[in-house]
């Protein structure tokens, strides 16, 4: 009778810490809800859509379509075979955001840089020099956590990128090949889809070349 009871008791407690989670839930906000959503479901498991108002220097305030993604910035799983990450910069899961026609990681805007080096009518640059240029000052660059989420939910990533024919590179994850060459991820879209390569340092990119850098 006495376990009896204890089971009953038992019971009767989590039931009542349940309850107090669902009341949590339901009370909570969208973005909340997407949050605590996404920590359950995995990494980017979990796409929401919204109306956002956004005030205005003029007071008044705009409104956007915004679609949101939980990312695990410190999980790398796209790596093509033999290749080891050597340097893997942000961690921790932030929002990934589409937000009409740009794309948001943890609020900051994700545009595509050009290297200043173009500008000097060179034709193709050194990928070591392109990285130096965007990484100056410790700059912190999306990382290839953040291509993947993109890879995996292609319908966030601008329809300007994909128009443009560019390579887009994500210097913020860096590996290491066997013969120790270093390599960054890339996303281009070719022939009606978008697909990931991966780019020698030691190589020269052409003027296609564009970074993935935030505003």
């Amino acid at each position: 009778m006495k376990h009896l009871f204890t089971r009953r008791f038992k019971v009767g407690v989590l039931l009542k810490q349940l309850w107090l989670i669902i009341s949590f839930f339901l009370r909570a906000d969208q973005k909340r809800r997407a949050e605590i959503l996404a920590f359950f479901l995995g990494n980017f498991s979990l796409s929401i859509g919204k109306d956002v108002h956004e005030k205005n220097g003029d007071g008044s305030a705009s409104v956007f379509e915004f679609e949101r993604i939980m990312v695990n910035l410190s999980e790398c799983q796209i790596n093509a075979k033999g290749l080891d990450v050597v340097e893997h910069s942000w961690d921790g899961r932030i929002a990934l955001e589409k937000r009409g026609n740009d794309i948001y990681a943890a609020g900051r805007r994700i545009l595509l840089g050009k290297p200043a080096c173009f500008d000097k009518n060179r034709a193709v640059v050194r990928g070591a020099d392109i990285q130096e240029e965007f990484s100056a000052n410790g700059k912190i660059l999306p990382n290839a956590s953040i291509m993947e989420a993109l890879y995996e939910n292609a319908e966030f990533i601008p329809k300007e990128w994909e128009r443009s024919g560019f390579l887009v590179v994500f210097l913020g994850t860096v590996f290491k090949s066997p013969s120790r060459d270093l390599y960054v991820a890339a996303l281009r879209f070719k022939e009606g889809k978008w697909r990931i390569g991966y780019g020698r340092m030691k190589d020269g990119w052409n003027s296609m070349t564009r970074v993935a850098t935030f505003d």
